[in-house]
């Protein structure tokens, strides 16, 4: 699942807490304990926030998955803790 904001031209991807401690990707903050993020109706597609990917039972994201695809992205010099 993907929430976007197109104003702010943002994307987020929500995962299970403390999956993303020690990321490094250039762009990419990984908010805290504590810290809010709009989150939009199931059924939003359009609006600021909306759904790009809607949720289908968790709104969580694979956090590994999601490690992999940034890894890709060209000039972001992600750099990763070893997964235990």
């Amino acid at each position: 699942p993907v929430i976007v904001r197109p104003v702010a031209d943002t994307f987020t991807w929500l995962i299970a807490p403390g999956s993303a401690d020690g990321w490094d990707c250039a762009g990419v903050v990984v908010l805290r304990r504590g810290e809010a993020v709009a989150v939009p109706p199931a059924g939003w597609r359009a609006g600021e926030p909306h759904w790009l990917t809607a949720p289908a039972g968790s709104c969580l994201t694979d956090t590994a998955l999601l490690r992999r695809a940034l890894a890709r992205v060209p000039g972001s010099g992600c750099a990763f803790p070893p997964v235990p």
